[in-house]
């Protein structure tokens, strides 16, 4: 079972609109990684600037989790993939 704990922010809708707009630069369709800029990393940023809280590290280490279980069944299974098709 999944829980999230609403939190408050004394942040002016001008000032997050600022920091979107920011993110937004960092966080483009070009620069999409599955691992290390994807949307759980937006949503990480954007918490942690609202509310000084990052998000659930359950949440925030899927894709890394997803990552590591391809590891080990490219591994355990002797795999023919070419190592080019392991992600980065």
């Amino acid at each position: 079972m999944f829980c999230l704990v609403s939190r408050h922010t004394q942040i002016p809708q001008e000032v997050l609109n600022d920091y979107v707009n920011e993110l937004s630069q960092v966080f483009t369709p070009e620069a999409y990684n599955l691992f290390t800029n994807n949307c759980n990393n937006f949503s990480n940023e954007l918490a942690t600037f609202l509310t000084g809280q990052p998000i659930p590290v359950s949440t925030s280490a899927l894709p890394l989790l997803n990552r590591n279980l391809f590891l080990y069944r490219f591994i355990c299974q002797g795999s023919s993939l070419p190592l080019t098709s392991l992600p980065q």
